[in-house]
């Protein structure tokens, strides 16, 4: 689980405490606000599914398709509302 001063550093790095600085941070955040959802567009299942397991495990939420068409079908319909961001292949 992320640390309030690492919830911090990801919303607003500029308000983060230093390393030198021996005030606590209280943020107040819930669990949606500290997990990005993922739109990962890649045409190798193998490339899929590493990044998946790597945004996952760093607590990303992860939706991955095989194609721009794809992503675009689902972004169209309306069923990825919340993507935050979009990473793809060439």
């Amino acid at each position: 689980m992320a640390t309030a001063a690492a919830a911090l550093a990801s919303v607003a790095p500029s308000l983060a405490p230093k390393a030198n600085d021996s005030r606590k941070a209280v943020v107040s955040m819930d669990a949606s606000e500290l997990e990005k959802h993922v739109l990962a567009v890649d045409d190798k299942s193998m490339d899929r599914a590493a990044i998946a397991r790597i945004l996952r495990s760093s607590r990303y939420r992860v939706t991955v398709v095989e194609s721009a068409t794809r992503a675009l079908e689902l972004l169209a319909m309306g069923l990825l509302p919340d993507v935050s961001i979009i990473i793809t292949d060439y």
